[in-house]
């Protein structure tokens, strides 16, 4: 028997992030990172990917805190749940216990 490796993921509403962290989550994408200080973003430290609809957050480690307090959040949720890749969907579930954003 073949011992695969299997990844789990956790998938949110985009509607749980902030215009701002959308936007910092755009550009991180686009290999754009951005702080309030014009210095690297602690986005850096993750592999982000966009399609049409969603991100997709790549999380190989415990990752330092980010400028996004909602974000940091969710990120503690994928790790307890032992997730490695996050998933921001517009169409994906909203979630009590977690800000709602309307942009």
């Amino acid at each position: 028997m073949l011992n695969f490796e299997i990844n789990k993921e956790i998938v949110f509403s985009t509607s749980h992030i902030s215009k701002e962290c959308r936007e910092a989550l755009v550009d991180a994408s686009k290999g754009i990172y951005r702080d309030a200080e014009s210095e690297l973003s602690v986005l850096e430290q993750f592999p982000i990917y966009k399609d049409e609809y969603s991100f997709r957050i790549y999380i190989f480690e415990t990752p330092e805190s980010t400028e996004y307090p909602e974000l940091d959040k969710i990120l503690e949720a994928a790790i307890e749940n032992e997730c490695v890749w996050l998933r921001f969907d517009r169409d994906g579930p909203i979630y009590e216990g977690f800000d709602v954003f309307e942009w």
